[in-house]
C-alpha cells in the first residue's frame, strides 16, 4: 500500500542519513552481530585497514586475534550497559579506546563499537608525568625550599618542596595542612608584620622581588632568609600566589 511504501522510504532515508553521519567520523566505527560478525564499517575504517570489513571478525580485525578476545565486553552491552575498554596494538604500539553500546533489542543482536585513536592523549600523559618527575627531582636536589603560598596576611603555604625539612625542620605536609600556617609562625616576630614584599600584593605586578628576614626554625638558632619571589597574576585584579626559592 502507499502507507508502507512511504514507511520504507522513511526508513531507508534515516538509514542514509544515519550512514552520512557515521562517515563524517574521524573515529572508527562497526556494527557487530552477537557471533562478533562486521555487519557494517563506517568509511574510515576502510582508509584504515585498506579492505572492506564486512562479514569479517571483529576480533580479526581490531585485535588481530584468531578467538574471541577474553576482556570482551559486549556481555556487559548485552545488559544494556554501554562500555568501554583501552588497548594498546602490538603492531604499531598505538593506544586506542574502544566504547561499546547495543543498537538493537530484539532476536537478533547487533552492538556499536566505536574505536578512537588516543596515542596522542597517552604520550600527553606520560610526557606530562616524566616533566613533573625531573621538576620533582630538580627541587628535591636544591640547597632550600621551593614554595607556592597565597598572598595573605598568614602567608598560607600552597605547596613546598622536600628541602623545607632540612631548612625549616617541617616536612611539605606540616606547612600545606588545611586550617594552619605554621610558615608565620617561624618568622621572627621583628619582621612578622609583613614578610611580603609590597610589590607582590599590587596588582599587574610580576617582576621578581626579595626581603630579607629572620627565621626560627624548629631546627635550632635563628637564620637569615632572602626568598625570592615571583607573583602568579590573575586576569584582572591582586596576584593569585607567589612562589618563590
Amino acid at each position: 500500500s502507499g502507507a508502507k511504501w512511504a514507511i520504507w522510504e522513511i526508513s531507508v532515508s534515516i538509514v542514509k542519513y544515519l550512514e552520512a553521519t557515521l562517515n563524517l567520523l574521524e573515529e572508527l566505527v562497526y556494527v557487530v552481530s552477537a557471533d562478533y560478525t562486521i555487519e557494517y564499517s563506517n568509511d574510515k575504517t576502510v582508509g584504515q585497514e585498506n579492505d572492506n570489513l564486512d562479514g569479517r571478525k571483529c576480533y580479526s580485525v581490531i585485535y588481530n586475534r584468531k578467538k574471541v578476545c577474553p576482556w570482551c565486553k559486549c556481555n556487559q552491552a548485552n545488559s544494556g550497559d554501554s562500555c568501554h575498554w583501552e588497548f594498546q596494538e602490538s603492531q604499531s604500539n598505538h593506544w586506542y579506546k574502544c566504547k561499546c553500546s547495543k543498537i538493537i533489542d530484539s532476536e537478533d543482536q547487533y552492538f556499536l563499537i566505536i574505536r578512537s585513536d588516543i596515542t596522542p592523549s597517552k604520550q600527553f600523559i606520560r610526557d606530562n608525568r616524566e616533566s613533573q618527575r625531573q621538576l620533582q627531582t630538580l627541587m628535591d636536589n636544591l640547597p632550600g625550599m621551593v614554595y607556592r603560598c597565597r598572598v595573605d596576611d598568614e602567608f598560607t603555604m600552597m605547596f613546598a618542596s622536600n628541602g623545607s625539612y632540612d631548612l625549616l625542620g617541617y616536612r611539605p605536609e606540616e606547612l600545606v595542612s588545611e586550617g594552619s600556617s605554621p610558615y608565620k609562625g617561624l618568622v621572627d616576630p621583628r619582621d612578622r608584620q609583613d614578610p611580603l614584599p609590597p610589590v607582590l600584593r599590587a596588582p599587574a605586578q610580576s617582576r621578581p622581588s626579595s626581603r630579607i628576614y629572620r627565621l626560627d626554625p624548629a631546627t635550632g638558632a635563628t637564620i637569615r632568609a632572602r626568598p625570592q619571589r615571583h607573583a602568579v597574576l590573575s586576569d584582572a585584579g591582586p596576584p593569585l600566589a607567589a612562589d618563590g626559592f
